[in-house]
C-alpha cells in the first residue's frame, strides 16, 4: 500500500508540473509587449449574433473564407474591401469581413479608410507567407487544447464511476460477507473517503496549481461582491436589422425509524442497521449524482453560453456571474464546456468583442446631433485613431452610415435619424445614490453627466469623476482582490475546477489501485477463465483502464490550470487597460476645462495605489509604459515652455486641444446624413480620408 501510494503521489506532482508547463505555455501566446496593450482593447463586432447550428456554420464559413483569402493573398494584395471579395468569390459580405478582421489583427496590414465607409486592406507577401507559417506552427497546439478538453470531458464523469463502483462494491461485499457490520462499515468508509479525499483533494490543488511561472508577482483574483446594472440602450419598438449585431442575452447573472424499547443493540442489530443505513445512503447518492450529472450532460449540450461571444471583459466583471449552485458543488461536463470554451473565446480573436460598443457610439452620436467623430471614439473608448476610425467604418457599414470629414481634416462619422431614433442616448446614466462611487456625495442631486458612465468603459478602475486625483477602484469590486475578466468564468468556476481535479485523481488513484496494485493477477485470470472471445485483448484491459484514467485526470489538470493562468493574465491585461484609459481620462479632463498643457507626474503614482491592495508587487513600468504609449497614440509630447523639473510631466495639450474642439462640433462637419444630402453626390466616394500601418508582434489566434 505504501510504495502505491508513494508511486501516485510521485505522478500526481508530475501531473501537477505538466499542468503548469502547459498554462504557461498557452499564456505566452497572449502576452503583448509593454506599452502594446492598444493590441488588445476591445472592438466590435463584425458578425450578427448567431445561436447553435448557425453560429457553427458560421465560424465554419469564415475559416473557410479566411484559408481561401490567405491563397489568393500568397503574393501580396492592394486595395482590397469585403465587398469586392465577397462579390468575386459569391460569398456573403459579412462572412469576408469577419475573415479579413482575423487577418488583419494577426499580421501587418495597411488599411485606408474611404468617404463611403469602404475599408482598404493591403498586405504584404511577408504578412501573407507569415500568417501561414503561424498557422502550421499552432496546429500542435490546437490538438492540445482539443486533447485536454476529450480527456476533461471523460474526467467529468468521475461523480457517476465513483458511486457506480461504491454500489457495485457494496452489493459485492453483502453477497460475500456474512457479518452485515462489515459491509455497513465498508459502505459508509468509502463514502466518507470519496467526500473527504475530494475535499482535502482540492483545497491541496488550489494550493498547488496557483499560477507561479512567468510572473515575480501576481494579482490576487477574486469574486465579485455585487453586480452593476447593465444598460439597455436599445429602446421599446426598435426593429431595425442592425440590432442583431448588437443585442446579446443578459442571462448568467447581470443582472441563481429508530425508537425502542430501551433494550440493548447486539452486534447482527448494529449490522443490518448499518446495512440499511448504507443501502439507503447509496441510492440517495446514486438519484442525486445521476441528476447533477444529467443536468450538467443537458447544458453543456446546449451550450447556454453561446451569448457570451459578445460580450467584453467589463460587461463581464460588471455582471458578477456566480457559478450554478449544483455545478459549484458537483462540476460535470458543463463545467468542462465552460472552461473549454472561455478559452477558445479567448484565442479566436486578439481583440475581445464588444457588442456595447456600436450602441455606446451611436449613443454619442446622437447626443452630438448625429455625427461623432475618431477622436472621439479613441478618446472615449481608450483606442488608438487607427482602431477607432475602424471601428467607426465598421459601425458606417452595418447600419448604412456615412464618412464625413470636418473642419481641419477632422474624420467623423454620421447616422441617419432612423437609426439614432432606436437609441436611448440616457442609457449610460446612473442614479449617483446607488452607484455612484463611495467618495460621491450620495446627497447631491444633480443627474450625473450621461457620458460618465460610458466614459472609458473601464473593467477595474471607476473613472467617474474626471482626473486622476479621483481615480479608485470600481466601488461594487472588493478592493484587495480582481474579479475574473475571463468572459465566461467566474471565481466559482475556478474553485468548481479544483473539485473536478480532486475528483478525478481520487478516481484515478482508486481505480488505479484496484487494477493494478489489488489483485491484477486474479482480474486477469478471471478474464481468461472465461469463453469470451479475444481473452487475450482483455487481459491487457487493467492496464488500459488505468492509463485512461490517468489521462482523464492529467487532461483535467491541465484544462483547469490553464483556465487559472489564462484568467490571470487576462486580469494583467485588464490592469494594463485600466492604466491607458486612466491616462486618456486625464487628458480628456484637461480638455474639457480648456487646459493647453497638463502635469501627470501623479498619474503612475495613482493607477499603482488603486491596485497596491490586489497586487501589491505591480510592475511600476508595466502601468508607466501603458500610460506612455496611451501620451504617444494621442501625438501629446512635452511642453517645452514649461519650467524643468524633474518632479514634474507637463504635457503640451495645444496641438490636441485645437483637433478636440473641432471634432465635438457637430456643425463643423461638412455633411450630416439626412441634412443634407444634396451634397452628397459632389463627394468622390473612393477620396481616401484616413491611411495607417497596423502592426503586430505575433499571433495569437487559434481557432
Amino acid at each position: 500500500m505504501m510504495s502505491f501510494l508513494v508511486s501516485f503521489g510521485c505522478l500526481m506532482l508530475v501531473g501537477l508540473l505538466v499542468a503548469h508547463a502547459v498554462g504557461y505555455y498557452l499564456t505566452r501566446l497572449l502576452e503583448v509587449e509593454p506599452g502594446h496593450i492598444r493590441e488588445v482593447m476591445p472592438t466590435i463586432p463584425v458578425a450578427p449574433l448567431y445561436e447553435g447550428d448557425e453560429q457553427r456554420r458560421w465560424k465554419e464559413e469564415v475559416r473557410e473564407v479566411e484559408k481561401e483569402l490567405v491563397e489568393r493573398f500568397s503574393g501580396g494584395v492592394s486595395g482590397v474591401t469585403a465587398a469586392g471579395l465577397a462579390g468575386e468569390m459569391n460569398r456573403d459580405e459579412r462572412v469576408v469581413s469577419g475573415a479579413l478582421e482575423r487577418m488583419r489583427e494577426e499580421v501587418d496590414c495597411r488599411l485606408r479608410i474611404t468617404r463611403s465607409g469602404q475599408i482598404l486592406h493591403d498586405f504584404g507577401a511577408d504578412a501573407i507567407e507569415r500568417l501561414q507559417r503561424e498557422r502550421t506552427r499552432l496546429i500542435p497546439t490546437q490538438l492540445l487544447m482539443l486533447g485536454m478538453a476529450a480527456t476533461a470531458n471523460i474526467g467529468a464523469v468521475w461523480p457517476i464511476l465513483a458511486v457506480l463502483f461504491l454500489a457495485l462494491a457494496s452489493l459485492g461485499l453483502m453477497a460475500t460477507y456474512e457479518q452485515g457490520t462489515a459491509f455497513g462499515l465498508f459502505g459508509l468508509g468509502s463514502i466518507a473517503i470519496i467526500l473527504v479525499g475530494t475535499i482535502a483533494l482540492s483545497l491541496l490543488w488550489r494550493v498547488l496549481s496557483s499560477p507561479f511561472i512567468g510572473l515575480k508577482s501576481e494579482p490576487t483574483l477574486g469574486p465579485m461582491t455585487q453586480s452593476e446594472p447593465a444598460p439597455q440602450r436599445r429602446l421599446s419598438g426598435s426593429t431595425n436589422q442592425f440590432w442583431a449585431f448588437f443585442d446579446f442575452g443578459g442571462g448568467g447573472g447581470w443582472g441563481g425509524g429508530s425508537g425502542g424499547d430501551g433494550a440493548d443493540v447486539d452486534g447482527d442489530d448494529l449490522g443490518e442497521a448499518l446495512i440499511a443505513l448504507v443501502l439507503i445512503a447509496i441510492v440517495v447518492l446514486c438519484l442525486i449524482t445521476l441528476f447533477v450529472w444529467l443536468r450538467g450532460l443537458w447544458r453543456a449540450v446546449v451550450h447556454r453560453d453561446e451569448h457570451l461571444d459578445r460580450i467584453s471583459p467589463a460587461f463581464w466583471v460588471r455582471a458578477a456571474d456566480r457559478a450554478d449552485m449544483f455545478e459549484k458543488w458537483m462540476p460535470t461536463n458543463d463545467l468542462v464546456g465552460r472552461l473549454y470554451r472561455a478559452i477558445e473565446r479567448t484565442y479566436a480573436h486578439r481583440r475581445p468583442v464588444d457588442a456595447d460598443l456600436g450602441p455606446r457610439t451611436l449613443a454619442r452620436a446622437k447626443r452630438r446631433g448625429g455625427v461623432v467623430s475618431a477622436l472621439e471614439i479613441a478618446m472615449e473608448e481608450g483606442l488608438d485613431l487607427s482602431e477607432a476610425m475602424e471601428v467607426g467604418a465598421e459601425l458606417c457599414r452595418i447600419v448604412e452610415g456615412e464618412v464625413v470629414v470636418g473642419e481641419g481634416g477632422e474624420v467623423g462619422f454620421a447616422f441617419s435619424d432612423e437609426v439614432l431614433r432606436q437609441i436611448d442616448e440616457t442609457a449610460g446614466l446612473r442614479d449617483p445614490d446607488v452607484h455612484a462611487p463611495m467618495k460621491h456625495d450620495a446627497s447631491d442631486d444633480r443627474y450625473p453627466d450621461p457620458e460618465r458612465m460610458d466614459h472609458l468603459w473601464s473593467e477595474y478602475l471607476d473613472l467617474f469623476e474626471p482626473g486622476f486625483d479621483h481615480i479608485a477602484r470600481r466601488p461594487s469590486q472588493p478592493f484587495d482582490t480582481l474579479p475574473i475578466n475571463l468572459v465566461g468564468v467566474g471565481w466559482g468556476h475556478l474553485q468548481a475546477a479544483q473539485r473536478l481535479v480532486a475528483g478525478t485523481w481520487l478516481m484515478a488513484g482508486m481505480g488505479t489501485y484496484l487494477l493494478l496494485w489489488g489483485a491484477p493477477e486474479t482480474f486477469s485470470a478471471y478474464l481468461y477463465g472465461s469463453d469470451f472471445m479475444l481473452v487475450e485483448l482483455f487481459g491487457a484491459f487493467p492496464y488500459v483502464t488505468a492509463l485512461l484514467l490517468v489521462a482523464m485526470a492529467l487532461g483535467t489538470s491541465c484544462l483547469a490550470t490553464s483556465a487559472r493562468y489564462i484568467a490571470r493574465q487576462r486580469a494583467i491585461h485588464g490592469v494594463r487597460r485600466d492604466a491607458r484609459r486612466a491616462a486618456f481620462d486625464a487628458i480628456h479632463g484637461a480638455l474639457q476645462k480648456g487646459q493647453t498643457s497638463v502635469d501627470l507626474s501623479g498619474l503612475t503614482e495613482a493607477v499603482l495605489e488603486s491596485f497596491q491592495p490586489a497586487w501589491s508587487d505591480c510592475p511600476r513600468e508595466l502601468v508607466e509604459r501603458e500610460i506612455k504609449a496611451a501620451l504617444a497614440d494621442l501625438e501629446v509630447g512635452f511642453d517645452l515652455e514649461a519650467p524643468p523639473n524633474k518632479a514634474t510631466d507637463v504635457r503640451d495639450l495645444d496641438p490636441l486641444l485645437e483637433r478636440w474642439t473641432n471634432a465635438v462640433r457637430g456643425d463643423a462637419f461638412e455633411t450630416v446624413l439626412g441634412r443634407t444630402v444634396e451634397r452628397r453626390a459632389s463627394f468622390d466616394d473612393e477620396e481616401v480620408v484616413f491611411d495607417t500601418e497596423v502592426e503586430h508582434d505575433h499571433a495569437m489566434a487559434l481557432f
